[in-house]
């Protein structure tokens, strides 16, 4: 389970080298950054599930995070 590279452009070269080294193993990426980009990126190379980052805030402020990261992932179900 790989972190997150941050950057779409490296998305590719990060899940070829788990495969090098793990082989055909399901690949879940964590701390994933809710940016459409990254996680299009994550979804072509071949990720089979990404999880979301969700910083440390006041409960009110992670509420509307998770509001927001529950519209985002909609789009992806």
């Amino acid at each position: 389970m790989p972190h997150s590279v941050g950057h779409p452009g490296r998305v590719r070269s990060q899940l070829n080298r788990l495969a090098e080294v793990a082989g055909d193993v399901p690949a879940m990426v964590a701390s994933v950054s809710p940016v459409p980009e990254l996680v299009a990126a994550y979804a072509e190379a071949g990720a089979d599930r990404v999880a979301l980052t969700l910083p440390t805030a006041p409960e009110a402020e992670t509420l509307r995070m998770l509001d927001a990261l529950a519209v985002f992932v909609g789009v992806y179900q």
